[in-house]
């Protein structure tokens, strides 16, 4: 969305600051609530304003909206890739290489805290003595830990920890369809508005509707009346004189919407 679109929508409301909104408290709103109003262009004394509110903000989300579902579609293709390769990569994994790369990894820790630990030992005068027993113990900490790694890699768990992890993927990849979501969701109130228009055309318009609803009441008013009213709902829609006991006179509707 261009930068200038939100001031062109409801006549630039939605771009004045937000802080005369944080000011607001009870005295502002139940005194000088009317205030509330013609700041943001409403009338006070208006036919549901919150609606004119909402339509405006609508509006003002529709540029985004609309941005982001061009982004998700570019990015669709990505999304699939993605998920794809990430699929195959844990299908494909060979436990006995990470198992290598994780014992190398071991050895050359140990290499490095050996060599550490017979400099601090000589610094601190200790005898050869002391420096065996540390090589040693380090070569028994190394070996339990080799160990612990062919056990962890050579373990079934860890294949089925992988297949549920591709299940959860494809589970909530497969599952979501945003697209989908969203043309259902705007289904709903088009086919509504569809519905409408059709039975507006075959009532004849907007015409046949309010002739319908003045013939209903003059039909209403007559029988209140004691049949002052002559003619009922055909009347109201065909034109006619009524009694000029109604005090009407002639009310003849036909053709005046």
């Amino acid at each position: 969305m261009e930068p200038n679109a939100f001031a062109r929508i409801g006549g630039g409301q939605l771009n004045q600051p937000v802080n005369r909104s944080r000011n607001m408290n009870q005295a502002t709103i139940t005194g000088g609530g009317s205030d509330l109003f013609k700041q943001y262009g409403l009338d006070p004394r208006g036919n549901n304003e919150l609606i004119t509110a909402l339509q405006r903000i609508g509006i003002g989300n529709y540029g985004a909206a609309a941005s982001r579902t061009a982004f998700n579609a570019e990015q669709e293709g990505n999304l699939q890739n993605a998920v794809s390769r990430l699929v195959t990569m844990l299908g494909q994994k060979n436990y006995g290489q990470q198992a290598t790369r994780a014992k190398s990894s071991l050895r050359s820790g140990y290499a490095t805290a050996n060599a550490d630990s017979n400099a601090q030992a000589r610094a601190a005068g200790l005898g050869e003595g002391f420096q065996g027993g540390q090589i040693q113990a380090g070569s028994q900490q190394m070996a339990r830990g080799l160990g612990s790694i062919d056990a962890y890699y050579s373990d079934p768990a860890r294949e089925q920890e992988d297949l549920a992890k591709i299940y959860e993927i494809l589970s909530n990849v497969t599952a979501n369809n945003p697209y989908l979501a969203n043309m259902l969701g705007i289904n709903s109130p088009v086919e509504a508005n569809s519905q409408y228009r059709d039975q507006a055309a075959r009532s004849g318009g907007l015409g046949g509707f309010l002739g319908q609803a003045v013939g209903m009441g003059l039909q209403a008013y007559g029988a209140s009346r004691g049949g002052g009213l002559g003619g009922g709902a055909s009347t109201a829609t065909g034109g006619g004189s009524y009694g000029s006991s109604s005090g009407l006179g002639n009310f003849g509707t036909g053709g005046s919407f």
